[in-house]
């Protein structure tokens, strides 16, 4: 009896000493989950703080950056890939870049393993990529051999709770902006995903995707693209780069996104609308603006500016498609000329002013595009350049069917119905 009572007393003491245990073990993970809690929102702080302070100097470049360059020229489709490559094989001390999708295959993989050599022999290599867009890219087994290489590579705006806290921007806001910078001096700007147009052709009865890139020589430039970068790396890293330095202006850089004026680039498009004298040549493959711009353009069309508006005949987004049609009536109506370009999808977005600048980058015409994601465009007013851009525009046109109002006022019923339907949804596209 005693030894039973013995064996009964030593499995209640073992049992206690297992419930103190576990209780002190989750006493001790508790703990450890606090101080992570802590930690984070230290460093959110930390990060606030520092916002706050920089918005200084945001509010001093309400008009946007400035800088002169030495070189810019005009590159399409997989040129653009080639010509990135190429500098990327030269590099020597920097490559940063950001893009909306990062779609590894084709020429993609070559920039890959053009970046995988920059970082072997000592070059710092920084990808900025969106979490939604580039959503692919990230489960790749390209990611994996780039990241095992030293190259660093962040998420860009996770859909995330606190962020849309902190930061008070949409849940829905997207890393928009198309830039690369190399060893601080040349840069890329534009409409152009890293994407290879002719690799993601789906078959022979569709065409590739038709987009654009600019790449500009100076450092300027390369510092204020480096700054912009700089700063989205911060906020998604919490690590601090070199500081953009300010010089001279040629070239102005617009971006939006976290802190930056909310309706900078808007505003910008406004002015150039409204002081437009003899013509406006628009291409964008996303075409549903704010009631704002749809009637400023209509305005300025009946005032007797020629404004012209490029757009692809199918468009990869069904909504978008029909929403955009929407407002033809109206555009037609204003004397507005529509061109739908049949030779693929046209990503490229440009906007030429007077033949006298030109607005080029990643935005589109769209509410999405004006007042939730986050953008970048370069304002050029180079005339060579613009040229360049003008004959661009022209051979565009070329490749188009031009909308006849007449025709258009005798589509199908259905047709109508289906347009009204999806512009009902326009500030979700």
């Amino acid at each position: 009896m005693d030894k039973i009572n013995n064996i009964v007393i030593k499995l209640i003491h073992v049992s206690k000493m297992k419930i103190i245990k576990k209780k002190f073990l989750s006493l001790l993970l508790s703990i450890s989950i606090l101080e992570k809690i802590k930690s984070f929102f230290r460093k959110e702080i930390q990060k606030v703080n520092f916002i706050l302070s920089y918005s200084k100097l945001l509010q001093k470049n309400q008009d946007g950056y400035h800088a002169r360059y030495d070189r810019i020229q005009l590159f399409e489709n997989h040129e653009s890939l080639r010509s990135i490559i190429q500098d990327i094989d030269q590099s020597s001390k920097n490559v940063n870049m950001m893009f909306y999708i990062w779609s590894s295959g084709g020429l993609v993989d070559k920039v890959s393993n053009s970046l995988i050599e920059a970082s072997g022999r000592g070059v710092e290599c920084k990808i900025i990529a969106d979490y939604v867009g580039s959503w692919l890219f990230f489960r790749s087994y390209q990611l994996k051999r780039m990241k095992r290489a030293g190259i660093k590579i962040v998420k860009s705006l996770k859909i995330s709770l606190i962020h849309h806290l902190i930061f008070s921007h949409r849940l829905d806001s997207r890393q928009h902006k198309k830039i690369v910078t190399i060893d601080d001096r040349i840069s890329y700007i534009g409409s152009m995903n890293m994407v290879d147009p002719e690799y993601r052709k789906k078959d022979g009865n569709h065409h590739s995707t038709v987009d654009i890139l600019i790449r500009i020589e100076g450092e300027e430039v390369s510092s204020i693209l480096n700054h912009i970068h700089s700063f989205d790396w911060y906020i998604e890293t919490g690590e601090i780069s070199e500081k953009f330095k300010k010089k001279n202006p040629e070239i102005k850089i617009l971006s939006s996104g976290i802190l930056f004026p909310k309706d900078l680039i808007e505003n910008f498009l406004i002015y150039s609308i409204k002081n437009a004298k003899k013509n406006i040549l628009i291409t964008t493959p996303y075409f549903i603006p704010s009631k704002t711009i749809l009637k400023l353009i209509c305005a300025t069309s009946l005032s007797g500016v020629h404004v012209s508006i490029v757009l692809p005949k199918e468009n990869n987004s069904c909504f978008v498609h029909w929403a955009s049609r929407n407002l033809y009536e109206v555009l037609l109506r204003s004397g507005v000329k529509i061109y739908h370009f049949y030779k693929g999808f046209l990503h490229t977005k440009i906007i030429i002013i007077d033949k006298k600048f030109s607005i080029v980058g990643s935005i589109n015409l769209d509410i999405r595009s004006l007042s939730v994601n986050f953008e970048v465009v370069a304002v050029i007013n180079d005339f060579i350049f613009v040229d360049q851009i003008v004959k661009l525009q022209t051979r565009y046109i070329r490749c188009c069917s031009k909308v006849d109002h007449q025709r258009w006022n005798h589509r199908p019923l259905w047709n109508k119905v289906i347009e009204k339907f999806c512009y009902f949804f326009r500030s979700l596209l």
